[in-house]
């Protein structure tokens, strides 16, 4: 995954320590990182021309390698535990009550358990709290390529980018750096095509 406007939020966040070591989560690390391979390059997807950049701070990260970062000298966390329903009266705590049967309680609960959360649809209900279709379309695909395709390929950027095109059709390029090894000279590309609009 590409961490880009929010490092700046992780950087005040996260320990000093923490933040410190994000760099072994890198998935590319031999990526001399500067301002001028941070910028995400847009192209007319008719023409093929340069149409501008945007700035930032873009890392790509392993994400089980940022999770392990994140979580060392953390002696708290329990995996694969699944909350199934949450139990509260006016003054808290929250009781939180576990798939096995367990239970815990939090003065504070943050839902991040993904599009179909468990916990939104305990504070917003069933109907509102479920995950509805937005009727928008995207596609994605890996492609390999030679050493010359793929050096064609990420003239523009090392890391990714976009081009626009007719009907809101939107092409995002990114190299698949798990798959990158410069001594090999070989890489992945992975595109994603995202048709900005409701189909007709």
């Amino acid at each position: 995954m590409i961490v880009h406007w929010a490092l700046p939020t992780l950087r005040t966040t996260l320990p000093e320590n923490v933040f410190a070591n994000l760099p072994r989560a890198h998935a590319n690390p031999f990526y001399p990182y500067t301002n001028q391979l941070e910028s995400l390059p847009f192209y007319n997807g008719v023409t093929g021309e340069y149409a501008f950049s945007m700035t930032a701070e873009f890392r790509r990260m392993s994400r089980t390698r940022m999770r392990k970062v994140c979580a060392e000298g953390l002696d708290i966390i329990k995996w694969g535990t699944k909350v199934v329903d949450l139990q509260m009266d006016e003054t808290g705590p929250v009781t939180l009550v576990m798939e096995d049967g367990t239970q815990a309680t939090a003065d504070l609960v943050i839902g991040t358990d993904g599009s179909s959360s468990m916990i939104r649809q305990w504070l917003l209900g069933k109907e509102l709290g479920t995950t509805k279709s937005s009727e928008w379309a995207i596609g994605s695909g890996i492609i390999k390529y030679t050493a010359e395709q793929t050096a064609t390929i990420m003239k523009p950027s090392e890391i990714c980018a976009c081009s626009t095109g007719p009907d809101g059709l939107v092409l995002y390029a990114s190299t698949f750096s798990h798959f990158i090894m410069p001594q090999l000279k070989i890489s992945t590309l992975t595109c994603y095509s995202n048709r900005c609009q409701r189909p007709k």
